[in-house]
């Protein structure tokens, strides 16, 4: 829940309140790491041994590999008091950029005609959103990126102009980030390097299913071959598509299935929608769920609802869910 206010919250402050919040526990998890009676505590259990059960064994194995990510047994007593000063600072910039992904408010300006096939409903609800870019201009809507604007237009509107104006729009927002992409980058290779690995992919893989960035290039390069060929024949059957799409001025270029998203998406409002979801996860897993309402400190946007769940043959509490529909 609290990581959903860094990106679901609509107040700034609250925003940044939770990227100073996510330093503690960060600050914390170094601070273990980078502790030496733990370090030499944990490997004492491992040299015993001792007969373990499944979850404590890889509670163990995961605990080791957590100190030698850290450099104990790789690094000089020098270099371990540098190494956590350049893991504070990556994640400094990680926040950086996470909390410009959060605040990026952008979009763009369209006249109403640009925006043929949205739905009425749609066009509404961005004529009545607040804007901070431009003041209001008649006749024309502004289209945020966020929140569906980027997915709405993108398959609802006709115009194949609007689509790539839309398209190329939102891939070039957020430049701010890329020096701070690039620096990330950089230094996690470096940190990766100096404690005896080739790459941060293969510092990060050795915490994961697939082991070795070796394993993951031998299983794209087996899966490859099909899954290029498909991509070619989907693009051009889209790119035929779109040609008689030009040439007939706008018609939907899923014809061919003869779908029309438009008149399929005023059949299922989004509410409704999810209640028929619970409806059928209720029936199938035997459970129940129960509208409550929460306070608003509780919630990361005032749109979540929130739910009690019920196993409806015992009566026992499960949990909660929280429903973010956006």
């Amino acid at each position: 829940m609290i990581y959903m206010l860094q990106y679901g919250c609509p107040d700034i402050a609250t925003q940044d309140a939770f990227t100073q919040a996510r330093q503690i526990p960060l600050v914390a998890e170094a601070d273990r790491a980078f502790n030496e009676d733990s370090y030499h505590l944990v490997q004492a259990v491992h040299e015993r041994k001792q007969e373990l059960d499944a979850d404590s064994a890889l509670f163990l194995k995961e605990e080791l590999l957590v100190y030698k990510q850290t450099g104990w047994g790789v690094l000089s007593a020098a270099q371990r008091e540098k190494y956590p000063q350049g893991k504070r600072e990556i994640s400094k910039l990680e926040s950086a950029f996470n909390r410009n992904l959060a605040q990026e408010n952008g979009g763009i300006w369209f006249e109403e005609s640009d925006l043929e096939g949205v739905p009425a409903d749609e066009l509404a609800k961005w004529k009545m959103m607040a804007n901070t870019q431009a003041p209001s201009q008649e006749n024309h809507v502004f289209v945020p990126f966020a929140n569906g604007g980027m997915l709405t237009v993108g398959t609802l509107a006709t115009s194949s102009t609007t689509h790539k104006k839309m398209y190329l729009e939102n891939s070039w927002k957020l430049a701010v980030n890329g020096p701070i992409f690039e620096e990330i980058i950089a230094r996690r290779t470096s940190q990766a390097q100096l404690l005896g690995y080739p790459s941060y992919a293969a510092h990060v893989l050795e915490r994961r299913i697939a082991k070795t960035p070796q394993w993951v290039g031998s299983f794209l390069a087996q899966i490859q071959d099909d899954l290029v060929a498909q991509g070619k024949a989907e693009v051009e059957v889209l790119q035929q598509h779109r040609l008689q799409d030009l040439q007939s001025q706008g018609e939907d270029v899923e014809k061919e299935l003869h779908i029309d998203h438009a008149q399929i998406a005023e059949f299922f409002p989004l509410e409704s929608n999810a209640a028929a979801m619970l409806e059928i996860f209720a029936s199938v897993l035997g459970l129940r769920f129960d509208a409550i309402t929460a306070r608003p400190d509780q919630l990361w946007h005032e749109s979540v609802q929130v739910f009690a769940v019920w196993d409806d043959r015992s009566s026992e509490f499960i949990g909660y869910i929280y429903l973010d529909l956006l």
